[in-house]
């Protein structure tokens, strides 16, 4: 699974889909720079702009997919996420579990944050939870290069899954955000996609040791990931594509975590915590009931 960096290869018929919903949405691409790095106490808020652009494709993604509604875990993440984003930001984030059973996390302009249950039923504690989390939630800390196309970024977004969908499903509206992503962060000139995701790697781990997780499940997270069954790679497979795992991230991970000042400091993984919030979604996953999770 390790890969040099800029090596990925995606999804060829994701490709052309997302370059077909380019073409008829006619959008532009301005260069862009990056917001400075928010403290781990104070993630960032958005604009006005963003914000609008968020609240239309997240309406977009409530009409795509099933939205898993346990109140517990609706509560239970809704909790974490918060946390993560910090006091300031706490109230510019939205997380919002689907139900699919693809491996999968992504995040929208305006602080819009999505996992699905077959990622949570991979995870063994809160500690790598958290990590997905302040993953997604440091990639939003940069200056979305979405958000100068206006109106033209949901009508592409809404164009991608009208045509992705024949192809791939419900996924078709998650994989066309994800990779819709990709295209426009590299499309927009500096950070490339590569650093924007280090440089997030750098500011989850600040905001995992800040909320009191231990950040060691980070990188424990990446070790789960890459000793995947070939079954559960089909799932994973996705997510890889923009989230790749790279000598050089992994690298840039592990000297990050190497300089955080954890000395003194009380980091839990909770465990117990997590196997008992997410009881549920990890019952519809046992092998004898595999048809609980919906078709994709």
């Amino acid at each position: 699974m390790t890969r040099k960096a800029g090596s990925r290869i995606l999804n060829p018929t994701l490709v052309w889909l997302l370059a077909s919903s380019l073409f008829a949405a006619g959008c532009a691409h301005h260069p862009s720079s990056t917001n400075s790095f928010a403290t781990p106490e104070d993630a960032r808020s958005f604009s006005p702009e963003e914000v609008e652009i968020g609240q239309q494709i997240h309406q977009q993604m409530l009409s795509s997919f099933y939205t898993y509604t346990d109140p517990r875990v609706v509560d239970y993440v809704n909790h974490l996420g918060t946390s993560l984003a910090g006091s300031r930001g706490a109230l510019d984030y939205h997380f919002t579990v689907l139900y699919n059973d693809r491996i999968y996390a992504t995040s929208s302009p305006g602080g819009y944050v999505y996992v699905t249950t077959g990622l949570m039923n991979q995870l063994d504690n809160e500690a790598e939870f958290a990590a997905i989390l302040a993953q997604e939630i440091g990639l939003l800390q940069f200056v979305d290069p979405r958000v100068s196309s206006g109106q033209k970024a949901v009508e592409m977004f809404s164009n991608g899954v009208a045509v992705a969908a024949p192809f791939f499903g419900q996924f078709g509206a998650l994989a066309m955000l994800g990779v819709m992503a990709l295209n426009m962060a590299a499309e927009a000139g500096k950070p490339g996609e590569d650093e924007r995701l280090m440089k997030s790697d750098e500011l989850a781990l600040r905001y995992m040791t800040f909320a009191g997780y231990d950040p060691q499940g980070f990188l424990d997270l990446f070790r789960k990931f890459l000793s995947l069954s070939p079954q559960e790679l089909l799932f994973f497979y996705d997510y890889y594509q923009t989230h790749p795992i790279t000598e050089e991230r992994y690298g840039r991970l592990t000297e990050a975590f190497e300089r955080l000042p954890l000395s003194g400091q009380a980091l839990r993984m909770k465990r117990k915590e997590y196997l008992e919030a997410t009881k549920g979604i990890r019952e519809m996953y046992k092998p004898e009931n595999p048809s609980a999770a919906p078709a994709v």
